[in-house]
């Protein structure tokens, strides 16, 4: 499903972050039947920003918490916290530079450009596929 670089740059991720990427991938081809590849690549990279991160369980439990407190505020600045919420940017800037797909490109990063019904389906099967911090 994944080719060339970003196959290297799936394999970074942890063990549990691959698990989850890959329960991803298969929610999205129950809810889109027929998914193309890009689609199902992003799938698989959606969460991979949080590498930039390089937080463990209770670093991403925290930052969530952060984030949901903290909103807008929590966001700024350049800092791992503000980072990783914004995990989606980074990581639909990692597929541009490694030349993935416009289309991966837009769903890792949840652009509004991105296909409506991709990007509902991936979506969707994140909130259902269990949350990995």
């Amino acid at each position: 499903m994944l080719r060339g670089p970003n196959s290297k740059l799936w394999a970074r991720q942890r063990p549990a972050d691959q698990r989850h990427s890959v329960g991803v991938a298969r929610g999205v081809a129950e809810r889109l039947p027929g998914a193309e590849q890009p689609v199902l690549a992003a799938a698989l990279l959606h969460d991979i920003g949080k590498l930039d991160a390089d937080f463990g369980v209770p670093g991403r439990t925290l930052a969530t918490l952060i984030g949901l407190v903290g909103g807008a505020r929590a966001r700024r600045g350049q800092g791992r916290i503000a980072r990783y919420l914004d995990h989606e940017a980074i990581g639909a800037s990692w597929c541009a530079e490694l030349g993935a797909d416009p289309v991966t490109v837009a769903l890792v990063g949840r652009s509004p450009t991105a296909p409506p019904d991709a990007l509902h389906a991936l979506c969707h099967a994140d909130d259902s596929a269990g949350r990995v911090r």
